[in-house]
Formats: C-alpha cells, structure tokens, sequence
C-alpha cells in the first residue's frame, strides 16, 4: 500500500509539471464491428491526475462492473483495463473486448469522477452489427438470392442464375437465351433452377460443350440393328437397314423367300429355286444342263451313262426326261426288256402255214419249209410234179403233188418204188390181162388185146370206136349238109333233113339240099364245089385238133420246167415226199 501511495505520488508530481487540466479521450470515436471480433476501446487521461480521482467504464450508463479503479495500475481488473503512460504524462485505460457480441453493443463511456462528480468524461458508440444473413427471419432475401451482411444491415443479390432485386428473384432459363450457354449444338440443353446443363444428344459423346458423334455402327451394342441389316451412321444416329433378300424395318429383318414370287428370282423355268437365308439360288432340275437361270434339256439318249435303257429299248429324249421303250419283239418297261418268241404264238408272227419260224433276238425270220416256195410271210406250195427236175419219180410213174412235197407212184402197168418202175408184162400172166384168149401185145406200163378194125382195147375188153367223135376218124363234116353217125365198128354219113342223098363213096354220100321237088341231079361243076367245102370243113376240124393237143403238151412242158427250176430263199430243197 506504501508501495502505491509512493507511486500515486510520483505519478502526480511528475504530472504537475506538464498538465494543468484534466480531460478524458476515447479512441476510437465509434466501433462497428461484427460479432466474434476483439474490441479495443481507449480513454486516454491527460491532465493532472489528482488523489481521489477516479476512471470508471459504464455501458449505457450503468457502471461495468470490475471496470473501474482509483489507481490505476497494470494489470487491473484482471487485465480488462490497462493502466498506461503516454510519453510519461498521459494515462490511459483500456477496454478490451475480446470476441465481441451483441449483448456488447452499447454506448460506452469513459468517466474521470472524483467524488462521484464528474470532472471529464467521454462516450464511444459501440454497435455489433446482426448477420441477418444468418438468420432467414432477419432478412428477406429471396431464396435464390445470396445475403451479404453488411454492417448493420445486408444486402440482397439473385444468385447467378435468377433475375430480380433480390427479395424476388427469377429463374433465367439460360436455355431459350441466345448465347448464354455453353452448349454445343450436338447437345441439350436443360435448364435447372438457377442453371442449366448441357447433355450430348443420343449419338454423341462429350462434355456437352464439346459433342463428337459417336459412330454407333461400330460396335454392335450401340446399335439395335439387326443381324441381318446394314448399319449406316449418321450425324447423331444411324440407320438399319435390311440387307437384300431380307424384310422388315432393320432392326426385325426376315428372310424373303424369294422362291415363292418369280418376280424376285430369276431361275429358269426348268430350274429348281432353293431359299437361302438372304438370298437364294438355282440349279436345273433332273434332264437339264445350265447355270440355273439358263437351262437347257439334256439328250440322254445320246449319252448311254445319262440313259437306263435297256440294249434293247429305244430312248426317246423328252423334255427334261427320256422315256425308254422296248423294241419291237421285246417285252418290259424299258429299261429291262426280255426278247419275245413270236413263234409261240401264231397270232404274233406272220409266218405262212408252210414255213418255219425261227426266233431271234428282238424279231423273227420265216422261212417256206421244203416243197415251198416264197418269203417266208406267204409260201406257196411248189408242185413238183410239174417240173421233172424237181422230182425224182420215174418216167413211168406218177407224181402226186401233196403240200411241201410230192409221192411217186408207178404207173398201172409198172412195178417199183415210183422212182424206179420197171414195166409189167401183163401178157405173161392171164390174171394180168382181160384179152381173154384174143392176141395180147405187152406194151410199156400196159398190154393191148387185139381187137377188129373199128373197136379199140379198153383194157378189159374191145369197145366200139365211135368215129364220129374224132374228124380224123371219119369225113362226113368234109362233105356239105351231110351228118356223121357211129356203127357198131364204124360210122355212116348221113344227109341232113332238107337234103337228099348224091353220090356215094364208101361211107360218105354226098348230100343235096332240096330247093326243087324232086331234086334235080347235081351237074358235076357243083360236085366239084361241094367236096372241096366238105375237104375244107375237114381240114380246118383237125387243125383244131392239133391245136388243142399242141396247148395241152406246151402246159405240161411249162410244169416241168418250173419244177426243175424251183428254189428257196432260205432254204434248199433237200428231197421229196412219198
């Protein structure tokens, strides 16, 4: 306390010598500070401190309370208020504030108090300033608008974004302003409250400011085409579509069945179209020869390994096809044919009833059998007796033609075989002959009973020769009007009716015709006449005679010969029938 006292007194007198009044100073005039700050406040004495004198701080009046002393010495009151020398005369107390808040604020004051009077004194304003910003009730700063605290107050802007004072303020749809954003054209831009954002189209890739397109054909994920179908890209996108021989919409691509419209292929009409997937193609049918859209029918009859024909069928080309049929004399379906015997069967050959038919492969022959003669298909018999070289009968037999052959037998009046007969002598034997006892005369094959002029041997017995059947016989026709009539052993000539009897020579009368009753005796000129007529008829009769036999002998000369020169085709005559 002495210690003080001592100071005090110090203090004072060093004082007395620089001030002669006392004031109060407070730096600074005014604090405005925001909550949380450290406040300084200063009252600086200057004068002479005096005993008794007395520094207090008041806020609004009201004494703080430990903020108040009459000798001032450091530290003082905890070291809210520092007692200081200016330049060794003033005296300073100050208030510190330290994180200053509202309940701060205030009008400070700085008494120089001696006795409760108040010799000097001074006041500093001390505001904290209220965030209102910190406190949505003590502003009325839009949602979308930013506080900024001011000291005492705030103030109020529209975030980037939004429009208006800020107590209003309105989203800016950046997206229908020219300009604003940063979106690349390949992009979308969405606007967002107090925003916006810049997206790629579909088929681009970036940041939205910057778009590249995205060739989604290059990988198959990234496109929905179909397996089937071409992907082409584009700025932004892409396309599908169906490959040729497909349908639909490139991303469902079909497979057109080209085969099923004719319009869509191109094959041949003798090709067969075969559906692929995509696509299709052709290939000529069986029998045709080509590429499919050109086909050509094949021949396969000229080709034996193009052909199932048999060796003995014919092939006949068809289109696209053959057919095979068996020949003629051949039985199967063509391709298996079996030889025929048509000699089985008449009714399947052609052949004469007198030839032989011989099978052969495929056909037949005829040929006329022996003692037929022909083509076989027609054979006539060949009558060997007609032609001597074609028989080997005897002179003195007869040949008997038979069909194919001929027999030989002898003659009456001849013995043998009929190819050797040797003559009978019937005379030897009276079993043999029928003269009876008459003269018998053995001729060749026969015997001859001798019989009177006028009868002839029958053979068994004399027979009256009738004269009047043979002109050589009798000369009645030589004379005119005159009749030959038969005797028994002769002929008389008679005249005719109308005529009456002339001259008589032997057996011939010479006859008249009446023209005047009684006939007058013919003069001999006309006697002349009448036997040169009568010689006239007769020779012209025996011509007839000679004639007729003449035919009869060149007709069986004609006989002989073509049976001497008989022959066949296909067979030699090789002998003769019995």
């Amino acid at each position: 306390m002495r210690f003080q006292q001592v100071l005090l007194g110090l203090i004072v007198a060093f004082g007395a010598r620089k001030v002669h009044c006392q004031t109060v100073t407070l730096t600074p005039p005014t604090v405005m500070t925001s909550p949380g700050v450290d406040v300084t406040l200063h009252c600086t004495f200057q004068g002479t401190w005096l005993f008794g004198y007395n520094l207090q701080w008041l806020k609004d009046g009201a004494p703080i309370a430990g903020k108040s002393g009459t000798v001032p010495q450091p530290p003082f009151n905890n070291g809210q208020f520092v007692l200081t020398f200016n330049a060794g005369v003033d005296i300073q107390y100050t208030l510190n504030i330290t994180g200053i808040q509202a309940a701060n604020a205030g009008i400070y004051r700085c008494e120089l108090t001696s006795s409760s009077t108040v010799i000097s004194s001074g006041e500093i304003p001390v505001t904290v300033d209220i965030d209102e910003c910190s406190d949505a009730a003590l502003n009325d700063c839009a949602a979308n608008a930013t506080c900024t605290n001011t000291v005492g107050s705030y103030t109020c802007a529209c975030v980037e974004g939004y429009s208006g004072n800020g107590t209003y303020c309105e989203d800016i749809d950046e997206c229908t302003t020219t300009n604003v954003t940063t979106c690349a054209a390949e992009a979308t831009c969405t606007n967002s409250p107090g925003s916006y954002s810049c997206v790629c189209n579909l088929g681009y890739s970036g940041n939205g400011s910057v778009c590249t397109d995205i060739n989604e054909c290059l990988v198959s994920s990234q496109n929905d085409c179909a397996a089937n179908a071409t992907c082409t890209n584009s700025l932004g996108s892409y396309t599908c579509a169906c490959e040729p021989g497909f349908t639909g919409n490139g991303t469902f691509c079909e497979d057109v069945d080209e085969c099923q419209n004719s319009m869509l292929h191109n094959c041949d009409i003798n090709a067969q179209c075969t559906n692929n997937q995509g696509s299709f193609s052709c290939a000529c049918v069986s029998g045709y020869t080509g590429n499919g859209t050109t086909c050509i029918d094949t021949n396969e009859c000229l080709d034996a390994n193009l052909n199932n024909c048999a060796p003995n069928a014919d092939c006949t080309n068809t289109p696209g096809n053959f057919t095979c049929t068996c020949r003629v004399g051949f039985n199967g379906d063509g391709t298996l044919c079996t030889d025929v015997d048509e000699c089985l069967d008449a009714a399947m050959n052609a052949c004469a009833d007198g030839a032989t038919c011989t099978n052969t492969e495929g056909s037949y022959s005829c040929a006329c059998q022996n003692g037929f003669t022909g083509n076989g298909l027609a054979c006539t018999d060949i009558d060997e007796c007609d032609y001597p070289a074609t028989n080997d009968c005897a002179d003195d037999a007869t040949c008997t033609n038979v069909p194919g052959g001929y027999t030989c037998a002898c003659n009456s009046g001849f013995g043998g075989n009929g190819t050797v007969c040797s003559d009978i002598d019937e005379c030897q034997d009276p079993n043999l002959n029928a003269c009876n006892g008459r003269a018998c005369n053995n001729t060749a094959g026969s015997y001859v009973c001798s019989c009177p002029d006028g009868f002839t041997w029958s053979g068994t017995l004399c027979e009256d020769i009738n004269e009047c059947q043979d002109l050589l016989l009798n000369d009645c026709e030589d004379y005119e009007y005159t009749d030959c009539m038969n005797t028994n052993g002769s002929f008389t000539c008679v005249c005719q009716e109308g005529t009456v009897e002339g001259n008589s020579t032997g057996n011939t009368t010479q006859c008249i015709k009446v023209t005047a009753w009684p006939p007058p005796r013919m003069h001999e000129a006309q006697w002349v006449i009448a036997v040169a007529i009568g010689v006239y008829m007769a020779v012209v009769l025996l011509l007839a005679v000679i004639v007729s036999a003449f035919l009869n002998t060149k007709k069986q000369k004609r006989k002989n010969h073509n049976l001497r020169h008989y022959s066949h085709s296909n067979q030699a005559f090789d002998g003769h029938v019995y």
